[in-house]
């Protein structure tokens, strides 16, 4: 029992031995020179000839410990605000392929080297581009790269500047990125124009950098990127034409003389025109249908409240009402008594549904192609030139990154395309409601959706200014910009019978907007009825305020379809002693009152069924 106990024990001290042997020979691998990539850099010799247009022709020989069995080294090269040309190794096969952040040089190996040292002799030229700095130039580049993976024995670096470099302000950097480590230092000597650096046991990740600021104009003939400018204003100029060539192909309204008229085309009811205009059915349109209605002697509308209403049945609609009115009207007074109202609570799911029946038998009465609100062909074109301006607007900044560091080279460009066809979009949008909006809060929208776009394009130019430092170019992409932004927003073309019909109500509101009191006397002399007729058309384009103060000094009755009874008592009619703009104010705010409890309750119905 006693023998087995300590074989066991010996068993367990023999395991536990074998285990931190292991640990510390990993320790030892893991410090050892060139073991994180499976070899061993023991010499870095280094030589750079500088050029006097800001190039370098480098060559570095690389002395290796071969490990056994090994056919292959990848030694990197790495990229930067720069161009690397003649990338070459000196004896030996070697293949270069381009990663994200260098270029990776594989270097065949040949057997006889297994096990013992063998040098890379590694060349290749190194052309910075023009610095558009107009204060001074510099010299700035790595003599050794801090993105060296392995510790290095010995590293010698030798710089030959041109003969009339300036060396005062000459300055070498040196350390290891991520810490502080003072053991590890380079000694740097300069004589006769060439620099000489040397250091001992440098670990990985240790970088050599030389720094110099230069008299402006020093370096002579280097790469200009300055074309990169160029093609950026070829790219919009391009764009631009081929906007403008998507616009006068399909994407012009047909010709029509603008005139004014004092009624309504004939079979257009006011609950269309929103359709008529942009091919959508609103909330807006029902709130005009019960204005309608009332008009027509259907229904009362009771103020009980300040923003409280009911509804009251008071007959039926015509025969000869279109279909859709008779069909709301039914479904609003749906299993109402006689002397009943209905009330604002009840409202919503019944304008709901007649909303549904309104716009279905609207929408069958525009189906032909003659009577769309917008071409299928200028819709096309119009997606088509904001994709163009929005990755237009991104290629500005690509273009302007073409020679910078960076890892994320594309995600800014998408993020600025993506924005820059979302703000066009928007401008697009406001202008294709502006007849339904009101004159402040159309330009309110205008300007802001106008002012998205204007930041997002000037970005851009910003970036390209910043590469050039010249103001020139993005001033003139700006410009380009906004021509082509304004040639896609009018890049909505109507139908030919749309359009004429279309003229005719646009005639309608320009005689709301301009009519002269003694057009207007002239007009009610012979059609007493005449505000109230006109009165949801001028609703339908905003104007209902503007229509009312020109009829407020004349003998308009008070609307019998329209009453109040504020406080729990009856009163008269507040028109009776206001006049017309109060009670434009009155319907106005029922309007609104009306949408909102819809948009509310729609938007409440649709929380639920996503629950």
């Amino acid at each position: 029992m006693t023998s087995d106990s300590t074989n066991r024990r010996k068993g367990r001290s023999i395991l536990l031995t074998a285990a931190l042997l292991a640990f510390f020979l990993c320790l030892g691998t893991a410090g050892a020179f060139g073991a994180q990539q499976g070899y061993e850099l023991k010499n870095y010799d280094y030589t750079a000839d500088v050029h006097k247009d800001h190039s370098l022709d480098v060559s570095q020989k690389l002395t290796v410990n071969v490990p056994e069995d090994t056919t292959a080294i990848t030694v990197y090269v790495p990229k930067g605000s720069y161009r690397v040309t003649d990338i070459r190794v000196k004896r030996g096969g070697s293949t270069v392929t381009s990663e994200d952040n260098d270029f990776a040089v594989k270097v065949a190996i040949p057997k006889s080297a297994a096990g013992k040292d063998y040098v890379i002799d590694l060349r290749y030229k190194v052309s910075y581009f023009k610095d558009y700095n107009s204060s001074y130039d510099r010299l700035y580049f790595d003599a050794l790269s801090s993105a060296w993976k392995v510790p290095i024995s010995q590293v010698n670096i030798k710089i030959n500047l041109p003969s009339d470099f300036p060396e005062n302000d000459l300055q070498m950097f040196a350390g290891q990125f991520g810490t502080q480590d003072t053991t590890n230092k380079a000694s740097f000597q300069v004589r006769d124009h060439t620099v000489t650096i040397t250091a001992q046991k440098v670990p990985a990740n240790f970088g050599i950098t030389l720094k110099a600021q230069l008299p402006d104009g020093y370096w002579k003939g280097a790469l200009d990127y300055g074309w990169v400018a160029n093609l950026s204003a070829l790219v919009f100029a391009a764009i631009l034409l081929m906007t403008l060539l998507l616009w006068l192909i399909g994407g012009r309204d047909p010709r029509m003389k603008k005139s004014r008229y004092a009624y309504p085309p004939k079979g257009m009811m006011p609950m269309e025109v929103s359709y008529l205009d942009n091919g959508r059915f609103k909330t807006r349109d029902v709130v005009t249908l019960l204005i309608y209605m009332g008009i027509r002697g259907y229904l009362r509308i009771q103020e009980y409240a300040p923003k409280k209403y009911r509804l009251y049945k008071l007959k039926e609609p015509s025969v000869h009402e279109e279909k859709y009115v008779r069909s709301a009207f039914d479904i609003i007074f749906r299993d109402v008594y006689e002397g009943r109202a209905v009330e604002m609570e009840d409202l919503g799911s019944r304008l709901s549904a007649a909303f549904s029946e309104i716009r279905i038998d609207i929408e069958s009465g525009y189906t032909s192609k003659d009577m769309k609100s917008r071409t299928t062909l200028s819709r096309v074109f119009r997606i088509i030139s904001m994709i163009m301006l929005g990755l237009g607007t991104g290629s500005v900044i690509i273009l302007s990154n073409l020679y910078a560091y960076t890892d994320n080279r594309y995600a800014a460009p998408l993020v600025v395309a993506l924005l820059s066809i979302a703000t066009i979009y928007m401008v697009c949008s406001s202008y294709d409601n502006r007849k339904e909006l009101e004159t402040l809060w159309y330009r309110v929208r205008m300007g802001v959706s106008a002012a998205c776009f204007a930041g997002v394009t000037a970005y851009s130019a910003y970036m390209l200014w910043l590469d050039l430092n010249s103001p020139i170019i993005p001033l003139l992409i700006m410009v380009m910009s906004f021509v082509c932004l304004w040639l896609t927003v009018l890049m909505s073309a109507r139908a030919r019978g749309n359009a004429a019909m279309n003229s005719k109500v646009d005639g309608l509101r320009r005689f709301i907007n301009t009519a002269s009191e003694k057009e207007i006397s002239h007009i009610l002399r012979e059609d007493p009825y005449y505000y109230y007729k006109i009165l949801p058309y001028a609703f339908q384009f905003s104007m209902m305020e503007k229509w009312a103060k020109k009829f407020q000094y004349m003998d308009i009755k008070p609307p019998s379809w329209y009453s109040f009874a504020l406080s729990g008592h009856a009163q008269t009619d507040r028109m009776m002693n206001k006049g017309t703009v109060s009670f434009a104010f009155s319907l106005i705010s029922f309007a609104r009152t009306i949408v909102s409890e819809y948009d509310g309750m729609m938007n409440r119905e649709r929380r639920i069924r996503f629950r």
